[in-house]
């Protein structure tokens, strides 16, 4: 019997989809890269559909719930949003998340007006902050390009003062100004982990520790920061560029 995922599944990275190329699974690397299926980011002519329907063909690590594999999941979710709302994914974000809750510098693809904002990711190498050679993907992909991936799970850039709204929000039960964004269940259940494993507990606690303290460095420099901060995610090694900040 054929065991089918569900919303849940590709929520908490349990569904058995992989990462491609940062996939734990050697194999899973080459079938993605066989297969020309995008992570996280692209300046090529490709949409999320095609990424999608070709993702569809692919094995899974696993049966739906019965492991936990973080793959691409969230990337499948997007492209169910804009099937549901009829609308592409910047667009949905942007009517029923940046503007409720006044996010309005947070985006796919930066305007051509603010563009010279975008503050280039840097790691640290032999104590100084440099540049960041990526090996998989283009860092500049914000403002350069197609500028046609839509992905569910990473591509957006934005500002502390930006995701300030957004992390108050759900300090705030899911409500931003007298305007509920999210319902107050849905929020309770977004800070209970979902998997019951060793190693998703671990993950998960760091996650909300390091969450509550980029809260209140929000706080504290959302007057200041007009910049915009784009994260880089590469082998599970995070890179935030905090330029003039």
């Amino acid at each position: 019997m054929i065991k089918l995922f569900t919303i849940r599944h590709l929520l908490t990275h349990t569904s058995g989809i992989g990462y491609g190329v940062i996939d734990s699974d050697p194999c899973f690397n080459a079938l993605y890269n066989k297969h020309g299926i995008v992570d996280l980011y692209t300046t090529d002519s490709i949409y999320i559909k095609s990424n999608i329907q070709k993702l569809a063909q692919l094995p899974l690590h696993h049966e739906p719930g019965e492991g936990f594999t973080y793959g691409e999941g969230l990337d499948l979710l997007g492209y169910f949003i804009e099937i549901i709302s009829q609308k592409s994914l910047d667009v949905f974000f942007r009517e029923r998340i940046f503007e409720p809750l006044e996010m309005l510098d947070t985006y796919f693809y930066l305007p051509v007006t603010h563009q010279d904002r975008l503050v280039p990711v840097q790691t640290k190498k032999d104590g100084f902050w440099t540049k960041y050679q990526a090996d998989f993907y283009d860092t500049n992909y914000p403002i350069k390009g197609a500028k046609m991936f839509l992905s569910g799970g990473a591509g957006l850039s934005s500002t502390t003062a930006d995701y300030s709204n957004f992390l108050q929000m759900f300090l705030n039960q899911g409500s931003y100004k007298e305007k509920q964004i999210l319902g107050k269940k849905t929020v309770e259940l977004v800070f209970v982990n979902q998997n019951s494993s060793w190693r998703t507990r671990i993950y998960w606690d760091s996650y909300l520790r390091w969450l509550f303290q980029y809260i209140f460095f929000c706080r504290s420099r959302r007057r200041t920061n007009r910049h915009y901060i784009l994260y880089a995610n590469s082998r599970r090694q995070f890179f935030f560029n905090l330029d003039q900040i």
